[in-house]
């Protein structure tokens, strides 16, 4: 540090200059605190006629116990068909009635060669007839005393940019059922609508949504896997700022890629509110709860949908639904409130805040490069980091954003360790030593925060891409530095040998023995390296043991710090510096370990969904744990190498 003091006092006064766009974007996350409850209408009205009880009075019993939204979808004929509104019929049953019809026979097996025929019953109300004839402009026919719809479906695909998709008849939109919507109004709910890409009907939906736009109705939830209007662009652009200029938000689910979400986050300026969907467990439904409490508390999510729990009782649904939503108003903490949820207000972009980052991101690339001995490394290091945001400032690209970001992650986490490696005996000296990699990091995460920052990043719609590469890649360049003896060694051997004998230590090599014990030594860092990666994502098993300790910190700590920072990597980089200081062979190698602490903080903020003082309080957590828990590393290993000494005399 001694030799670059200048330059330390210039990064230190860019990260100050940059403190104003994290100050923005905390007082964003923390000005909207409401969150909702979501159940889709569809599953209420099967629940309350298993109970043979009516909508009305179960929609008011779960109201009272907390639900606050209801998710209605649109109407097709299969769901009419579901809902007993209509009942159709196979071709071979009508093929029996028309026997009695010759004339009609004759004319609907013509107009049906190309086709498949589908019979329904025409519903007894006059609003689900006017939704089926306006959407499908099917035939009326009378067979017997019955009036049934015939409509055929051709299997005809839509041309959709120059490629072919098809659309079943039965899925085809009909529109949104009014009577459901005016019986959320007569209840004093809120709803939201789901959305469908249905390919020919795509000009009546936004018709029919901005007619139905009311104060109950603010937000659409997409279904399926594409938004409306994909792939075609320019329509998803243009139904995106209509519906928003007409005062709707959009949901987007936790998850789920959905295509065409960034088009819309784009034309919307990111105008969505992150949802979480789950399927209650009724064995479990602390699990439930804690996994919903966590979304809400740790990942800016401020909309629950639930679903009932897989079980054939329908009582036993009941009271989990309803003990759930009586437990997640108790159980979360105070600042959350239920009600009408919005979107996060637009974060300020404040320019001279990205410029300083920038400036800091050469700044600390140059420095930390210094430590490696090739002199023009640093310069070809920060000239090409300036490049790159030089071009950022002029194109605006997200990719570039990340790109930067990506490449301060791993420099940053690399030199935290790095620049420990010296070691230290003393209490002082190794805290001062410690201090020095939290300011590397601290640096590092201001820069990557400011660099990401924006309503795309905390609504989770576009993401830090590099996590696998944090995780691996510092670790690897420590561990190559670990062993640069040997590496240094074999390439001064190569270049001292002939080709011929490269050729004999090649086959010498291939034709050694290999012991069992080396395979298992293998497999064992393998599977241990395979398992560190599964946890640095959501898709990692997690045992009941540790479910019980996490919830068991978060109850105590209101967060949890993270197990590989504090009870691993922070511990065993205290231990290195000891280790380093007093068995320098030895000690290195442990940083290869110890470097996990650091490079989990950075991923920890590179999570840009969850809230900055969430992520402050876990890593403070995992700082201080860390260092106690590392000093009593070295005193165990002290009172170790005291009774060795003493053994062996």
């Amino acid at each position: 540090m001694k030799k670059n003091h200048y330059l330390w006092i210039a990064l230190v006064l860019m990260a100050t200059l940059t403190l104003p766009g994290l100050l923005e974007r905390h007082k964003v996350e923390t000005s909207q605190n409401i969150y909702e409850t979501v159940m889709p209408f569809s599953e209420i009205e099967k629940l309350s006629d298993d109970l043979d009880q009516t909508v009305d009075s179960l929609l008011l019993t779960l109201k009272e116990h907390g639900l606050e939204t209801i998710s209605i979808s649109p109407l097709n004929l299969n769901e009419l068909e579901r809902q007993g509104i209509t009942t159709s019929f196979s071709y071979r049953q009508h093929k029996d009635f028309l026997v009695l019809q010759p004339g009609l026979t004759e004319e609907l097996n013509d107009e049906s060669r190309l086709g498949r025929d589908y019979y329904f019953t025409r519903p007894e109300s006059a609003y689900y007839q006017s939704l089926i004839e306006e959407a499908l402009d099917p035939d009326v026919i009378k067979v017997g005393d019955t009036t049934l719809y015939h409509v055929i479906d051709l299997d005809e695909p839509y041309i959709i940019d120059d490629q072919p998709v098809t659309m079943s008849i039965l899925d085809r939109y009909l529109g949104y059922d009014e009577t459901t919507i005016e019986l959320m109004n007569n209840l004093d709910l809120r709803y939201l609508l789901r959305v469908e890409n249905s390919y020919p009907d795509q000009e009546r939906i936004i018709d029919d949504l901005l007619a139905l736009k009311s104060t109950s109705l603010n937000g659409l939830l997409f279904s399926g896997e594409e938004l409306i209007g994909f792939p075609n662009n320019y329509l998803m652009k243009e139904f995106s700022q209509t519906l928003t200029n007409s005062g709707y938000h959009f949901y987007s689910i936790e998850f789920t890629n959905q295509r065409g979400l960034t088009t819309y986050g784009e034309t919307s300026d990111y105008n969505f509110v992150r949802l979480h969907s789950l399927e209650l467990d009724d064995q479990d439904l602390d699990s439930s709860l804690q996994r919903s409490i966590r979304a809400v508390k740790e990942r800016n999510i401020r909309s629950l949908f639930i679903r009932l729990p897989d079980i054939t009782d329908p009582e036993a649904q009941l009271t989990t639904v309803t003990n759930y939503l009586t437990n997640l108003s108790d159980d979360l903490p105070d600042q959350f409130m239920s009600g009408g949820v919005v979107p996060f207000e637009q974060i300020d972009d404040i320019t001279y805040a990205t410029v300083a980052s920038i400036i800091g991101s050469v700044l600390l690339t140059y420095i930390a490069l210094t430590f490696i001995p090739i002199s023009w490394l640093k310069y070809a290091g920060a000239i090409g980091t300036l490049f790159v945001g030089i071009l950022l400032l002029v194109t605006g690209l997200p990719l570039l954003n990340q790109t930067l970001a990506l490449f301060i992650s791993l420099i940053g986490a690399i030199y935290a360790t790095l620049i420990a490696t010296e070691g230290a005996k003393s209490l002082k000296t190794i805290t001062i030593t410690y201090l020095k990699s939290i300011l590397v990091t601290t640096l590092t995460v201001i820069f990557i925060i400011q660099l990401l920052n924006g309503n795309a990043y905390i609504n989770g719609i576009l993401q830090f891409r590099g996590v696998s590469l944090v995780y691996t890649v510092p670790i690897i360049a420590i561990a190559v530095w670990a062993f640069r003896d040997v590496f240094i060694y074999l390439v001064n051997y190569l270049k001292s040998i002939n080709i011929d004998r490269l050729k004999q230590m090649g086959r010498y090599i291939v034709n050694l023995n290999v012991k069992y014990w080396h395979i298992i030594l293998v497999a064992i860092i393998g599977l241990g390296f395979n398992y560190y990666l599964s946890r640095g994502g959501n898709s990692g098993s997690v045992t009941d043991l540790e479910i019980w300790f996490r919830n068991q910190l978060e109850l105590l700590l209101y967060v949890r710090p993270r197990t590989k920072e504090f009870l691993i990597g922070l511990p065993i980089f205290v231990f290195s510096i000891y280790l380093t200081a007093t068995h320098p062979k030895i000690g290195r190698f442990f940083f290869i370990i110890g470097s996990i602490g650091f490079l989990s903080i950075i991923n920890t903020f590179s999570h840009l969904h969850t809230p900055i003082y969430i992520s402050l309080l876990r890593t403070f957590y995992s700082l201080v744990i860390g260092f106690v828990l590392g000093l009593l590393l070295i005193k165990l290993w002290q009172w170790i190498e005291s009774k060795g000494k003493k053994f062996w005399r």
